[in-house]
């Protein structure tokens, strides 16, 4: 089992208040346990859900995060996923 943090990656890079900011605009609420639903796929699957968990994240935040947010995000997992 992997341990990812994945929470805490997405709320460092993107920001606590941006992700309520976001969630505002988008009428998505509830994103941490969205993403902490994503991280625990991750957490069992390992390294090859990376993409797969990167890809909910894109769908969950759409283009109101950038590109290099997001290439942050999969380095940062990559680090901490084995």
């Amino acid at each position: 089992m992997a341990i990812s943090n994945l929470t805490s990656i997405v709320i460092s890079t993107i920001g606590k208040d941006r992700i309520k900011e976001i969630e505002t605009a988008r009428g998505n609420f509830n994103s941490e346990s969205k993403i902490k639903n994503i991280e625990r796929e991750l957490d069992n699957k390992g390294v090859s859900y990376i993409p797969e968990a990167i890809q909910k994240i894109r769908e969950l935040f759409s283009s109101y995060v950038k590109d290099w947010e997001y290439g942050k995000i999969e380095k940062e997992i990559g680090y901490n996923v084995k």
